[in-house]
């Protein structure tokens, strides 16, 4: 196995071995093929059964982004962006029919905000000020991109390579953004953050029809909190999740629930002052959710969790890294994509899952 082989690689190098994630009877560690070690993975999507990994390089090869395409065969392999543009950095993948979608941002002073788009026969790579685009999600029929600038970034594609920027009801004169967008099951979500002097928290929806954003109400005890994800399942349900930090506590894990009435809960999640956040949250429909963790920075455990309707159980066995981001592919397995740490946490290695 690849994966193996990188291993062996540090090994031989002095380094101590990976605290690796335990196969359990749903979740698999899968093979990969061999990428440097110090690579993230960061982003999953699926379009039909051709599936794309984007993870973030060592630089050593000389890009700081790493593809990785399932084949026909259903196999992972390394496959190159097609005329990126030189100085970017890329965070997130959306796929559609005619290919991908990829956001970023561009290491220059002068619109940073970057997609570049590989859809249809010609590609467009789009730059616009801001920070970056952090979060991209749809299909060919509509894709949305958000991140940080002034009155946050939140851009539209509904024709392959086309991009508009979209209005919202975020102030205009500060800085505001977006860390996740989800398109699916109808709707269109994006979560983040509006300005202010305590950056309060911020979900939008959009109406598929009228074309317009507007804020969902997020219900009382919402301040203090980061959020990092959201997405709606075909019920309604709404999902947010991130991270607490309220009052000097200990940081936490959330995540938030919304039912179809517009009610808001809050569960306890197993072990949620140690798992260092909530990055990606998945509904599979019958009201069961998949709910990725860790910190992006390695410093809490990670692990998989399972939301239905007899609460949230922990699904895989913690252990130092990160779950970043989850999908599922057109013959219903799931996927998680991040990396996992040495035990002295001196070096990362890339991970992917998968669940039948």
């Amino acid at each position: 196995m690849a994966v193996l082989v990188a291993l062996a690689t540090a090994l031989g190098c002095g380094h101590e071995p990976p605290t690796r994630p335990e196969d359990t009877g749903s979740w698999r560690v899968a093979e990969l093929p061999q990428l440097e070690l110090g690579t993230s993975l960061h982003a999953i999507d699926f379009s039909d059964a051709t599936g794309y990994i984007l993870g973030s390089g060592t630089g050593k090869a000389g890009r700081d982004y790493v593809l990785v395409v399932r084949d026909p065969a259903g196999n992972w392999v390394r496959r190159e962006l097609v005329n990126p543009p030189g100085n970017a950095l890329f965070l997130d993948v959306a796929a559609g029919a005619a290919g991908i979608a990829v956001g970023g941002y561009l290491q220059q002073q002068v619109d940073p905000c970057l997609v570049h788009d590989q859809r249809g026969a010609v590609g467009a790579s789009i730059a616009r000020s801001g920070s970056r685009i952090a979060a991209i999600d749809g299909d060919d029929v509509l894709m949305v991109a958000g991140g940080t600038a002034i009155g946050g970034a939140l851009w539209a594609s509904r024709e392959p390579g086309a991009w508009s920027t979209e209005a919202t009801p975020l102030s205009q004169l500060h800085v505001g953004g977006y860390a996740d967008v989800f398109v699916g099951n109808g709707r269109a979500l994006a979560c983040g953050f509006d300005s202010g002097s305590d950056t309060p928290p911020v979900v939008l929806t959009l109406d598929m029809d009228e074309g317009t954003w507007s804020r969902l109400p997020l219900g009382t005890g919402i301040l203090g909190r980061t959020l990092r994800c959201v997405a709606v399942a075909d019920d309604g349900t709404v999902l947010v999740g991130g991270v607490a930090e309220v009052g000097g506590a200990t940081p936490r894990a959330f995540v938030r629930i919304r039912d179809a009435s517009g009610t808001w809960s809050e569960p306890s999640l197993p072990d949620g002052d140690l798992i260092g956040g909530v990055n990606d949250v998945l509904p599979v429909g019958g009201g069961v959710w998949y709910v990725a963790c860790g910190s992006e920075d390695g410093s809490g455990l990670a692990t998989i969790l399972r939301l239905d309707a007899n609460g949230i159980t922990r699904d895989l066995s913690p252990f130092h890294g990160a779950v970043l981001q989850l999908g599922r592919d057109a013959a219903g397995l799931l996927h998680a994509v991040g990396y996992q740490l040495s035990a002295s946490a001196s070096f990362r290695l890339p991970l992917l899952l998968t669940r039948g």
